[in-house]
């Protein structure tokens, strides 16, 4: 099981984008931790974690790379 820190929850559901959270940015600016959270958790069942779990790993190397 993957584990997300709420002070990382926070920060992701504040700055990730819209297509993502379907929540505007500007909407996001305002909401409380708490609010934040739950987005974030309700994401993350919805999209995020399937997303995780499916991507593909790759080496510090390829990232250097590709870059």
């Amino acid at each position: 099981m993957i584990e997300v820190d709420n002070n990382d929850k926070v920060r992701i559901a504040k700055f990730g984008a819209n297509k993502l959270f379907e929540v505007d940015f500007s909407i996001r600016q305002n909401m409380d931790d708490k609010k934040m959270i739950d987005l974030f958790n309700k994401t993350w069942l919805k999209k995020l974690e399937k997303m995780v779990l499916q991507a593909k790993i790759i080496e510090a190397e390829e990232l250097k790379d590709a870059c």
